[in-house]
């Protein structure tokens, strides 16, 4: 396999049940990764991590032009291919973050996975989280391009997004997720912005929910001891005020995202 006048030479493939790019979400699926068997002896230790990256080839992704939609929506204006995520690269390899599920002798269980049935993996690599992530990034406002995704996906995007700052996908995460997403949507920004501040007087899951979304710190995000279930998320003279609902019957991730707003949240505006 040559790209770029290198040779790559693959470790393994992946083994999914999408085998066709269209079909494939916009998070991925769980998948399997099968290290040829003379790379099985380096995967020793991989198992200790709870995280792994994973390097892909796409076979036949060249790039058509320097200048690209993001994530293929005409609608969005248009990036240099190098400020992008397109998977047509000039040397095409994907990155991907992946959850490590197990690892039995050469087979490694991941999810999710954005990769189709029969994907070239060229490297694997252990998730450390002291190097490998920056909380306070900055990306540009990603509002434009959560409002063209249908919402039951850009939900579970962001309920995963959550979740690798939360460390699982809770209830408690997901009704922190639709907050969020409720504030986004009446404030037309990404909760990024340098703008957004926050003061939670909600639980922790909710309240990691909210910031892994807003990537504040003690600057912009402020945590009270004393909790009665609200959530205040402001920009400039616009104040969103969240009352969060008791409702009991909350009990997994999945039942908050099928929800209706006013059935988690009760929301005043100033």
């Amino acid at each position: 396999m040559k790209t770029g006048g290198i040779t790559l030479r693959p470790i393994g493939y992946v083994r999914s049940s999408v085998t066709d790019p269209k079909d494939l979400p916009f998070e991925g699926v769980p998948a399997q990764i099968e290290i040829l068997e003379r790379w099985e002896e380096a995967l020793d230790g991989i198992e200790n991590y709870s995280h792994i990256i994973v390097l892909g080839h796409l076979n036949g992704a060249e790039p058509r032009s320097l200048k690209v939609h993001p994530m293929g929506i005409s609608s969005l204006p248009e990036v240099g291919l190098l400020a992008s995520r397109s998977p047509h690269r000039p040397n095409p390899i994907t990155v991907t973050v992946t959850r490590l599920l197990r690892r039995k002798s050469r087979t490694l269980s991941v999810d999710p996975l954005d990769l189709i049935d029969g994907t070239p993996v060229v490297d694997i690599k252990p998730y450390h989280p002291s190097t490998d992530s920056v909380f306070g990034a900055t990306t540009p406002d990603r509002f434009g391009l959560f409002r063209l995704i249908p919402e039951e996906e850009l939900l579970r995007h962001l309920v995963r997004e959550a979740s690798r700052f939360h460390g699982e996908a809770c209830a408690g995460l997901a009704i922190g997720v639709r907050i969020a997403w409720r504030a986004m949507k009446e404030l037309a920004c990404d909760l990024r912005s340098r703008e957004v501040e926050v003061l939670s007087k909600a639980g922790g899951c909710m309240t990691d929910a909210v910031q892994a979304l807003t990537g504040a710190n003690s600057k912009r995000l402020r945590r009270s001891d004393e909790l009665d279930d609200t959530i205040a998320i402001t920009k400039g003279d616009r104040k969103l005020a969240f009352a969060i609902s008791q409702d009991p019957r909350f009990r997994e991730a999945e039942e908050v995202l099928r929800a209706r707003d006013e059935e988690i949240f009760t929301l005043h505006m100033k």
